[in-house]
């Protein structure tokens, strides 16, 4: 998956500076109904 090869990069690129903010911000993960709203936008 791209996204985890990007935190993958992140982490190499910034170190401990990546951990830290992994650690204050929370993973995004749209729930279903967000997902119907969004892919239904998209293909409106």
């Amino acid at each position: 998956m791209l996204a985890r090869q990007e935190e993958q990069d992140l982490a190499h690129r910034f170190a401990a500076d990546y951990e830290a903010y992994r650690k204050r911000v929370p993973v995004f993960l749209p729930g279903r109904c967000q997902w119907a709203q969004l892919f239904g936008k998209l293909w409106e």
